[in-house]
């Protein structure tokens, strides 16, 4: 199962989708989906995938990238990358014969282009732990916290006073905790050890912060942010993004969305966004990508986001709805949703505005997210981390006793549809029997284990013929509806040993998410034919709160009594499953809490 998902434009396939029916709504890319991604770095012609094992794949062209080391970081330039292995070694090369080295951004005293990673000897005795890239630039900081810098000095982006090209890594600062920049952009910010925060490169637009309307910044200068205050960066090519530790959001240069245009040369907070708690930000060329704690995501950008949402100018912040995208992509203008006044209305919007799009709390409501990263053609990546239900659905029923690409009518593949799809499991099966391939039922019981999808274009007959509305429909919901009517469409029974108390649930989770019961099912009830089992000596409040957890991650500790709670604790082992970090939460703290009556 892939921890990648995607959405924006598929055009250029530089988002792993090769296909070109509109805006795809965060989707799992159908070339990696079998990975499992540490990092992506995409500018103007390649994305490169950087895998959990350490290998690089390069899209749009799906091929692998060799190198001999495994690889822990990579970046990007507009026509350039870099890569650090393990060992410490820096590899560089480029995607485009003519500009991807003309700057010396490569590193390797010259101006030949290198279209395989080669290994940058100058840094064989330094130890790099850190590397980044600007647009025709590269840095990187060594075990030392010494930043070298090589590659273009236009608009001063090397922070070495001079404008000259650097073709050999140079010395630039000491003391450097962090830097930013990116593909896109001449300009970048750095965090000294200390905390203090300082910025560099072009301030043509502003984009420093520091009020002026100059070519450029020579050396680091301060820009004002308090020690440690700041979490996260994003740039584009005209403006720069801030999130705070407070989770805040403020902009300068053409990112600016507070005051008028003649102060966007300070950096202003966003106040739209007072009541909303922003925990993650990323930026393309020209827009700029927000996620709040509800998982819902936002937009700005100028000019070109017109491009990705085909929308104009209004005041006002919009909601931007996926469906109605593909609607009217072909004209100018898009149906939107006042935020403020909740009217629909046909309108023109201005640039720089703040657009939210309308699957918040759909997708992304099962999943932790790691990493935002965005690439120059209006696309935005998202690491993630799936919910503990999720993975276990995933891993054990898709490569368990579910395998099979048929619609069975194994009781825990019937239980799954019905819950999900909402309509019978014969409705179902004839639908996709009748109407779709092989690799489109593959594709729709994907979804029906995850609520992602693995591939765009086999994902259309399947959501068409069953009527699926969001294409991400929230399973977590749907779990703890299910378990909420267990009584009455369960097709197996627990009992508690002591008293006979029963507890209904369902074979198809207790097989994905204990190992216990998954040993069961898979040795002493092959054919899964038993109804029912005795199987504790537990509380059966504490037995069913067990099983709600399995079902939905979640457990309501105020429903057992206090000297039961202790045959929680070891419930993980018992039944073989993987506690959560909230699940330790609570036996950690929560519980003892309650123990001691505070």
């Amino acid at each position: 199962m892939s921890n990648l998902l995607v959405f924006g434009d598929p055009s250029t396939g530089l988002l792993g989708h090769k296909t070109n029916i509109g805006l795809v709504p965060p989707s799992v890319p159908p070339e990696v989906d079998h990975l499992s991604v540490l990092s992506v770095a995409s500018n103007q012609l390649t994305t490169l995938v950087l895998t959990t094992q350490g290998e690089l794949i390069s899209l749009p062209t799906n091929q692998k990238v060799k190198i001999k080391e495994k690889v822990i970081s990579i970046a990007c330039g507009h026509f350039h990358f870099l890569a650090l292995s393990e060992s410490g070694d820096v590899y560089s090369w480029s995607d485009h014969q003519q500009y991807g080295s003309k700057n010396g951004q490569l590193g390797h005293n010259d101006v030949l282009p290198r279209s395989k990673p080669t290994r940058i000897q100058f840094f064989d005795e330094l130890e790099p732990i850190k590397i980044c890239c600007s647009f025709a630039s590269s840095f990187v900081i060594t075990k030392g916290l010494e930043l070298y810098g090589f590659g273009s000095g236009g608009s001063y982006i090397l922070g070495n006073g001079k404008s000259c090209n650097v073709l050999e890594p140079e010395n630039i600062s000491d003391d450097i905790q962090q830097l930013w920049t990116s593909p896109f952009c001449h300009h970048g910010f750095l965090q000294k050890t200390g905390g203090h925060y300082q910025g560099f490169g072009s301030e043509t637009y502003g984009q420093l912060g520091f009020g002026n309307k100059v070519f450029g910044t020579m050396v680091p200068k301060s820009i004002g942010f308090k020690q440690n205050s700041i979490l996260d960066f994003a740039l584009t090519w005209d403006g720069t993004t801030v999130l705070t530790t407070k989770n805040e959001i403020y902009t300068a240069g053409k990112a600016h969305l507070n005051g008028t245009l003649n102060d966007k040369f300070y950096f202003g907070k966003v106040k739209e966004l007072k009541n909303t708690k922003i925990i993650a930000i990323s930026s393309g060329s020209l827009y700029t990508v927000l996620m709040d704690a509800n998982n819902g995501f936002w937009f700005y950008g100028d000019p070109k986001i017109r491009q990705l949402i085909r929308i104009n100018s209004t005041k006002v912040i919009m909601k931007l709805k996926w469906d109605n995208y593909n609607k009217n992509r072909k004209s100018n203008t898009i149906t939107t949703t006042n935020t403020t006044t909740n009217t629909n209305t046909n309108t023109n919007v201005d640039n720089n505005n703040l657009i939210e799009n309308d699957f918040k709390n759909k997708n992304f409501i099962n999943t932790k997210i790691k990493k935002l990263i965005s690439c120059f053609h209006y696309g935005t990546f998202i690491i993630y981390e799936a919910h503990e239900v999720i993975q276990d659905l995933v891993t054990h029923l898709k490569d368990g006793k579910c395998c099979d690409c048929e619609i069975s009518d194994i009781p825990m593949i019937k239980m799954l549809i019905e819950a999900r799809t909402k309509n019978s499991f014969s409705n179902v099966k004839d639908a996709l029997e009748k109407n779709c391939s092989v690799k489109e039922i593959m594709c729709f019981k994907h979804w029906l284990y995850s609520g992602t999808v693995e591939n765009i274009d086999l994902w259309e007959k399947p959501k068409k013929f069953l009527k699926i509305v969001h294409l991400g429909d929230n399973i977590l919901d749907d779990l703890k509806l299910l378990w909420e009517n267990r009584h009455e469409n369960s097709d197996f029974i627990v009992y508690n040993g002591k008293n006979g108390q029963p507890v209904p649930v369902h074979k198809f989770i207790l097989y994905a998410r204990s190992g216990q019961f998954r040993e069961y099912f898979n040795f002493l009830d092959k054919k899964m034919e038993n109804s029912s089992i005795d199987f504790s000596e537990k509380n059966f409040n504490v037995l069913e709160q067990i099983f709600h957890f399995l079902y939905t991650g979640e457990i309501n500790i105020k429903l057992i009594k206090k000297k039961f709670r202790t045959q929680l604790i070891d419930a993980p082992e018992f039944y073989r499953f993987s506690p959560d970090k909230n699940w330790n939460k609570l036996m950690s703290k929560k519980y003892y809490d309650y123990l001691h009556n505070k």
